[in-house]
């Protein structure tokens, strides 16, 4: 037991540094987006209990106040940026353990399964915006909701365990309710599976953080105006969650479609598609509901981001013979459940031997390295207004003005810290 927990100890910290190490150098000190004047900002203006609960754009982030509460309370001022930064790569790697194991009860190969863990530590798509800050944990959660719901755990402790998990993924991303139809398939079959009295855990866990979230969209949630262009959304989804993977850049995708046309990376999609395809004629039952579950799961959470966000930027196609292929972070969780289906074939090739055998490893190895491959792509969104120099400059201006509060830049531009002076040492 105790080698196993080292093990696991140094795998969490591992995947850490590798999330940390994609991160741009000048992003290392640099609170991005709401991490610094939603989550920080709010602890130092309501530092109580009720804020954990407290919505932000019509919907609860127990997650990413928890984590900055832990951040503010145990590390001095100087650390808070780069300390959130530390603790949203951690818990992605934690993410990325988590899927390692509860996929046991899906896969029947470690390779799938290392192959389904570095998704979430390596998938390009992150480093547009999502890596290294705790506003978009909250796509991680939805690529382990599946893994949560498809696990049998081992010991009643192990079942709690994963009931708050599941319950703090749900108050974390609200998209995690449209896994509804998961959980009603896992209950019903639940007469036929062993150790009955504790896979009702985790969909236990989900109900409870999904009331927690209905509750507050009903009370707090913002009405948005659909975009109805059906094709654009379809275009979008291949740029995306496919097109990504394989070219991390929106420019250089624009390239393609103005050379090529939409055709590659809808045939790239196609791909995907066609291995889940295999992996459903071919898989154990196991992997046939897994696929089908990563698959609409993918489709599903571009869908509801695409269509419920008013953007009307971000819309695809042509436009004066310009290509239109903008890049938005909603396509996150999109691209880890497609690349999900990439481990779940190879499972599905390993597992029938002889030549599909070295099929399923051809298959495997190169998702990997494809991601590898992006590795440091430079984001010059995430680099400058480091907190450390923002802190010193509001020192200075407290010698000036000691009573007045002071804002401290950080990232993106025109985003800012709003601080007492007494807050600064």
């Amino acid at each position: 037991m105790a080698k196993r927990a080292i093990v696991a100890t140094v795998a969490w910290l591992a995947g850490a540094l590798l999330v940390w190490l994609q991160l741009p150098a000048g992003a290392w000190d640099v609170f991005w987006a709401e991490d610094g004047r939603t989550f920080v900002g709010a602890w130092l203006r309501d530092p109580s209990v009720g804020l954990v609960f407290t919505d932000y754009a019509g919907y609860l982030h127990v997650v990413p106040r928890l984590l900055t509460l832990l951040v503010t309370a145990l590390l001095p001022v100087s650390w808070w940026a780069g300390g959130v930064a530390w603790v949203a790569c951690l818990a992605v790697s934690g993410i990325a353990l988590l899927t390692f194991v509860l996929s046991r009860d899906v896969v029947a190969g470690d390779p799938a399964r290392v192959g389904l863990a570095l998704i979430p530590l390596l998938i390009p798509m992150a480093r547009l915006e999502a890596i290294g800050n705790v506003a978009n944990l909250h796509w991680y959660l939805f690529y382990l909701m599946p893994w949560l719901l498809l696990a049998v755990p081992r010991t009643r402790a192990g079942a709690v365990g994963l009931a708050v998990v599941s319950a703090a993924a749900v108050l974390t991303e609200p998209q995690c309710l449209l896994f509804l139809p998961l959980v009603v398939f896992v209950l019903l079959r639940d007469r036929r599976w062993a150790h009955r009295d504790r896979r009702w855990a985790v969909p236990v866990g989900w109900a409870v953080g999904g009331v927690g979230q209905v509750l507050t969209m009903l009370t707090h949630g913002q009405r948005h105006a659909d975009l109805a262009d059906t094709w654009s959304a379809v275009l979008g989804y291949a740029a995306n969650a496919a097109g990504t993977t394989v070219l991390p850049s929106g420019g250089r995708l624009a390239e393609v479609v103005s050379h090529l046309g939409w055709w590659p990376l809808l045939l790239l999609t196609g791909s995907v598609v066609a291995l889940a395809g295999l992996a459903w004629a071919w898989g154990r039952y196991e992997i046939r509901v897994a696929v089908v579950t990563v698959a609409l799961g993918s489709m599903a959470t571009w869908a509801a981001s695409y269509f419920l966000n008013d953007h009307a930027d971000y819309l695809y196609g042509t436009e004066g013979g310009r290509p239109l292929v903008p890049l938005v972070r909603w396509g996150t969780a999109a691209a880890m459940l497609l690349a999900a289906i990439v481990p779940l074939a190879a499972d599905v090739l390993l597992g029938l031997g002889g030549r599909y055998r070295v099929a399923g490893w051809i298959v495997l190895i190169g998702l990997i390295v494809v991601m590898l491959f992006w590795f440091r792509r430079a984001d010059s969104n995430r680099s400058g207004a480091d907190w450390q120099t923002g802190l010193d400059d509001a020192r200075q201006a407290c010698t000036v003005h000691p009573g007045r509060p002071v804002s401290i830049a950080t990232a993106p531009e025109g985003w800012t810290v709003r601080m007492a002076c007494a807050d600064l040492d």
